[in-house]
């Protein structure tokens, strides 16, 4: 008996599949798509005056470069930039009771920044 116990064990274990198998990693995700904007702005004490920062810029994603392990997942790209927009003031206090105002302004819809080939910048 105890012999037929130990077979039917034996041939069952062998039946069985293991429960650790190699894992196979990938993504269906090929790439990433979408869009984003960033804005910054604030005043801070300059050269005897205040200067003011408010510029902003937005692209277009396109991560379209995949690179897919187990314990890592990465997409890289370049993305398209869409706008720039430059709205900067430094205001200085001449002593005298008048000051002087310098503004720097610039927008770009191409991708180029202002103040590049074909961009405009107004001082």
């Amino acid at each position: 008996m105890k012999t037929y116990s130990a077979l039917v064990m034996a041939l069952t274990i062998m039946t069985l599949e293991p429960a650790v198998q190699a894992q196979t990693c990938t993504s269906p995700i090929t790439s990433w798509r979408g869009n984003y904007s960033l804005s910054a702005s604030g005043s801070v004490s300059c050269a005897g005056g205040t200067c003011t920062i408010d510029e902003s810029a937005g692209a277009d994603v396109n991560a379209n470069s995949a690179s897919i392990g187990c314990g890592l997942a990465q997409w890289s790209g370049t993305d398209n930039v869409t706008t720039d927009v430059l709205n900067n003031k430094a205001v200085d206090d001449c002593g005298d009771g008048t000051e002087t105002v310098e503004t720097i302004v610039g927008t770009s819809t191409n991708g180029r920044p202002p103040g590049s080939a074909g961009e405009a910048v107004e001082v």
